[in-house]
């Protein structure tokens, strides 16, 4: 690889780091605002959260971040029970999707970090 594809690269890596940064600050008060709603959570909120770590394994996927892009997925998997009404949000699935939240938060602070 070039030179210049490797700065390509790097500038595109960037570039998903940073949506992945923006996706995560609304996550956290998505999820929340979904453990104090419960079992009432909106669609919307609900929607909010589930496209926000798509986005999230979409990025992480791209640039290769395999284990930021499984957690994702996971949680994601989660959401589209929730969606799909097949799992009702309890505090405990929220604690483990904000458990989850709090590894992605770590992952990219790594990466930040070198």
């Amino acid at each position: 690889m070039t030179e210049k594809e490797n700065n390509s690269l790097d500038a595109m890596s960037s570039e998903f780091i940073a949506e992945i940064k923006d996706d995560l600050a609304s996550l956290e008060p998505a999820l929340l605002t979904m453990e104090e709603k419960g079992a009432h959570v909106d669609d919307d909120l609900i929607n909010h959260a589930f496209r926000s770590i798509h986005s999230i394994k979409g990025g992480a996927g791209f640039i290769n971040l395999q284990e930021l892009s499984r957690l994702s997925h996971a949680m994601e998997n989660v959401l589209m029970r929730v969606r799909e009404k097949t799992l009702v949000i309890t505090s405990e699935i929220v604690d483990a999707l904000l458990s989850g939240f709090d590894k992605m938060k770590l992952m990219v602070q790594l990466l930040g970090s070198g």
